[in-house]
Parts: structure tokens; C-alpha cells; sequence
């Protein structure tokens, strides 16, 4: 079903009625109901259009952008295994891998168990995070996610890393891979 009325023309009705117009005229000037406007208060009340306009996915070239960044950090890895979002398989994607060796491994449509880390981390955050919070503002949702993220990363030891925590593994490895580079002599 189609919506009726965009975020940005929501927020634009809630601006209206702060600014001062009565509920009632407002709903009959724009042809909605009372219902309707509550409704959209409860929701949007307080956000800006970029607030409420949700977020669209990436494209392939803010994505390899986070990679570069991310390879300053952490090196580059040989394969990087991925789902089929357009921002995975793009032409932008594949250039940025192909120019710099890297593989990328796509699982299989409709298979998120071939990416099994990624499903476990999704999962983990949905439920410590994103479920535990109410966020009243995409500003507020940063933060607490900023937060949750700094946690995880820093100060939770895993197991699987051999009681380390995520940065400092990731540390141990960059480490590991420069005096193998100064050793082999590259």
C-alpha cells in the first residue's frame, strides 16, 4: 500500500501545529485525521526532515570509502565475504576490490547463515542495543549506538579471540602482519 503523505510532508504538518495552527484545521486543510496527527506525533514529534526521512542504503562508493578508512586502521584483508546488496555488487564495489587484489566472496541469495559471524554480531546488537533503547532522534540513536559500539570493541573480552577484545586482536594482528612484512623484507 502507497503511502498518502511522505515523512517530509509529515513533519511539515507537525511544524504547522507548533507553529500555532489548531489540530483540527490542520487536518481538515491537508485532508487527514485527528488520528492520524496524534499518530505522527507520537512518531516523528520533535524531528527534523533529516531525522525522519529514513536512512537509504548506501551506495558502492560511501562504502568503499569506509573501506579505505577502515584499511588505514587494519589493513586490507584477501577476501572480504559479503551479502548481495547493490552496495556489494556495484561497479563501484568491484573496481575498488579489483584495483586493490581483494576478493570478494558473495553468499548465496536468501543463505545468511554462509556469513554467520555477521548474522550472530547482527543479532547481539539488535538484542543489547537497538531493543534496549528508545530513541527519541537520529542524533540520540548515534550516541547510544557510538556507545554500544565503543563497549563491545574495547572493553568486552570474546573468547573466540582468545580472551582479547575485538580492537586489541585486531591490534595483535596488524602487528603481526607488519614485522612479517619488515621480515620478509618488503
Amino acid at each position: 500500500m502507497k503511502k498518502r503523505f511522505t515523512e517530509a510532508q509529515i513533519v511539515g504538518f507537525l511544524r504547522e501545529a507548533d507553529a500555532g495552527v489548531p489540530v483540527k484545521e490542520l487536518c481538515r486543510k491537508h485532508g487527514f485525521s485527528d488520528g492520524s496527527y496524534y499518530l505522527w506525533r507520537s512518531k516523528f514529534g520533535g524531528m527534523s526532515v533529516s531525522d525522519a526521512v529514513p536512512a537509504r542504503a548506501l551506495g558502492g562508493l560511501p562504502v568503499t570509502r569506509v573501506f579505505d578508512r577502515l584499511t588505514l586502521e587494519r589493513g586490507l584483508p584477501r577476501i572480504l565475504r559479503t551479502d548481495n546488496g547493490k552496495e556489494f555488487c556495484g561497479r563501484a564495489m568491484l573496481t575498488w576490490a579489483h584495483e586493490r587484489g581483494l576478493t570478494l566472496r558473495l553468499i548465496e541469495p536468501g543463505k545468511p547463515n554462509q556469513n554467520a559471524y555477521i548474522e550472530s554480531f547482527n543479532g547481539r546488537f539488535r538484542d543489547e542495543c537497538l531493543n534496549e533503547h528508545w530513541f527519541t532522534s537520529l542524533a540520540h540513536a548515534r550516541v547510544v549506538i557510538e556507545d554500544w559500539r565503543r563497549e563491545y570493541n574495547d572493553e568486552r573480552p570474546k573468547k573466540a579471540l582468545g580472551g582479547l577484545t575485538p580492537t586489541a586482536y585486531a591490534q595483535q594482528l596488524t602487528t603481526r602482519t607488519e614485522t612479517a612484512k619488515v621480515t620478509a623484507g618488503l
